[in-house]
């Protein structure tokens, strides 16, 4: 391995241990709450189940952790009635970690690829674009009710009317109110078409990293470049609001073809493995309308 690639190593992990502060800090002011035990951090939420916020996970900092030690960690959720789940960021560890889960009897249960923008390898300044919309349509952020009422449709019944996507490693806040979303460092980016709104992005601050969490599209709305323009829109909006890092899920191979379009970098998956015979659907209440999704009053 030559320097080049060392240094390559150097910065893809660098990359990789804000996304997963990010996801910590996020989860953090959602309720949720950490136990350490030894080489493990048992991550959970008191009262909410989704597998995004009860997981266990490897300490910061940590190259290896024994499998005694993940074991210790998954009876602790099961004695707090969660599923058994691991959850952590390929490229933060050695393929040995993966292979002790699988001597678990742990399996795949969900890989979110990750894709990021790194505003150093694209100079001091920034360079991105908002692609120029077709006549009638604009981009901005949605500071009042707007943004909840849409979100709320778009998560009720069976989505006929709606293309959502949440991503699944940070819930979606679904408020009527635009201030908590504020406060939780939450941002709607509104694609409207004539006035009519037709695609809406979620944007996720922690300090100086954002994550694009979820997008939604309307029957409109439903093609490659709207979603595109809620992307880069989403994006720009955090840069300009000081991030250095943005990151987003590369889910299907034209997802990760447009977000590479916009100068983002492949930077390896978050995996959830859970036990093979412990897997079920998460449970729900009459605040969670979909997996990953909360409605939150205040």
């Amino acid at each position: 391995m030559n320097e080049a690639e060392r240094e390559h190593i150097k910065q893809s992990r660098r990359v990789l241990r804000r996304i997963h502060e990010h996801l910590l800090a996020a989860h953090t002011m959602l309720g949720v709450r950490s136990e350490t035990m030894n080489m493990v951090d048992v991550v959970y939420h008191p009262s909410i189940m989704l597998a995004s916020l009860n997981y266990v996970t490897p300490r910061r900092k940590t190259a290896w952790v024994p499998g005694h030690d993940i074991e210790a960690g998954l009876e602790r959720l099961s004695m707090m009635k969660r599923v058994p789940r691991v959850q952590f960021i390929e490229g933060l560890y050695p393929p040995l970690f993966a292979k002790t889960l699988r001597e678990l009897n742990m399996i795949v249960e969900r890989e979110t690829p990750i894709m990021a923008y790194v505003l150093q390898q694209h100079g001091d300044g920034v360079t991105l674009e908002l692609p120029r919309p077709p006549q009638g349509m604009t981009v901005e952020v949605v500071g009042d009710d707007r943004g909840h009422d849409y979100w709320r449709d778009s998560s009720r019944d069976t989505f006929v009317d709606y293309d959502v996507a949440t991503f699944g490693v940070e819930p979606l806040l679904i408020v009527p109110n635009a201030g908590l979303l504020d406060k939780n460092m939450q941002l709607d980016i509104m694609v409207q078409d004539s006035g009519l709104p037709i695609g809406i992005a979620r944007l996720s601050i922690q300090g100086k990293t954002a994550h694009i969490l979820a997008l939604a599209l309307t029957k409109t709305g439903r093609n490659p470049d709207v979603a595109h323009l809620l992307r880069v829109g989403a994006t720009l909006i955090a840069l300009r609001r000081g991030c250095t890092l943005v990151f987003a899920p590369g889910h299907t191979d034209e997802d990760r073809y447009m977000l590479r379009k916009a100068g983002f970098g492949d930077y390896g998956s978050i995996i959830l493995y859970t036990v093979g015979s412990s897997h079920q659907p998460e449970e729900s209440n009459n605040r969670v309308l979909e997996q990953s999704v909360l409605s939150l009053r205040p």
